[in-house]
């Protein structure tokens, strides 16, 4: 607001990919048809589960038993099956969605934990190292963000670990001193996000970017 001072002001950005969460690994899913009666209940139970403002009246929502888990095609990122929206959802048409849409907000697995406050440790020398000083911790809403931004910057200056027993005394030895490139005060703020584009081909569900 009002007149422009003339001066500049220079703000250094660090962007951090969060860690990989469940519905990452359901990328490599090795199901296929032969799995279809076993799997489709469970996938179904789980859609049914969705809360209104990532699918409405998803309890009504069905998977098409003909289609049933289609394996995962060689540059796919997962196996497929058949949503059909519910009646009310007027004259939308079935689509195919993958498998890790249907996880609403997934954390991170127990090894990308682990794999999130080795690469804080890194990452917070490397800025000591530099002199550079942290002014804000951003991270989307989605839980697999928010734990990435605390496993990365904040568990590694409390001595917090993933193990137990010895392991967590190590872990807790080793605690860094992290002042000089990260406030005390600081704290991981969520801010607005935009999902991911649906691929070619695939429907809009994508539940595994919704917060819960």
């Amino acid at each position: 607001s009002g007149e422009a001072s003339g001066q500049l002001l220079k703000i250094r950005m660090f962007w951090v990919r969060h860690g990989l969460s469940c519905a990452n690994v359901l990328k490599f899913c090795a199901a296929g048809p032969a799995q279809s009666s076993e799997l489709l209940p469970q996938l179904e139970e789980a859609l049914r589960e969705l809360p209104a403002y990532v699918l409405p009246d998803a309890h009504r929502a069905a998977l098409n038993r003909s289609y049933g888990v289609q394996a995962r095609v060689a540059g796919a990122n997962d196996c497929t099956v058949l949503l059909e929206p519910p009646p009310t959802a007027g004259s939308r048409h079935p689509y195919a969605t993958g498998l890790h849409h249907l996880m609403i907000d997934p954390q991170l697995t127990d090894c990308s934990r682990q794999q999130s406050v080795n690469a804080g440790r890194a990452f917070i020398r490397w800025l000591q190292r530099r002199g550079i000083r942290l002014r804000f911790l951003g991270s989307s809403f989605l839980l697999r963000a928010v734990e990435t931004s605390h496993h990365m910057f904040r568990a590694p200056c409390r001595g917090d670990g993933e193990g137990e027993g010895n392991e967590e005394r190590q872990h807790r030895r080793r605690r860094l001193n992290c002042s000089a490139a990260i406030p005390d005060q600081l704290r991981v703020t969520p801010v607005p996000y935009l999902t991911e584009r649906s691929p070619a081909g695939e429907g809009a569900l994508q539940a595994d970017n919704f917060p819960t």
